[in-house]
């Protein structure tokens, strides 16, 4: 969700987003942040890294390896809502 709570204020990953986008990750970054073990949700700002900023014919060298990936998590701030995988929430 790109708004935290109201229409005016960006969520937290939005802003992270923008900052990740100012610096211009190498592919070995996003690689990494594609990787991480440690918590679904770096993994989760990486894919939307690519989505939103890589060439269109690239998106299937980043993401393609991770459509099977049964890593479960809340892609909310709902964690009463239903979880997901990590390769759903990314076909999605």
């Amino acid at each position: 969700d790109p708004y935290s709570g109201t229409v005016d204020i960006p969520s937290a990953l939005w802003c992270i987003l923008f900052k990740l986008f100012k610096f211009r990750l190498t592919g070995d970054q996003l690689f990494q942040m594609l990787n991480n073990r440690e918590s679904p949700y770096v993994r989760a700002c990486g894919a939307l890294y690519v989505r939103l900023g890589v060439e269109p014919k690239e998106i299937w060298t980043y993401l393609g390896d991770y459509l099977l990936d049964d890593e479960v998590f809340h892609p909310t701030m709902d964690k009463h809502g239903d979880p997901t995988t990590f390769g759903e929430w990314v076909e999605q």
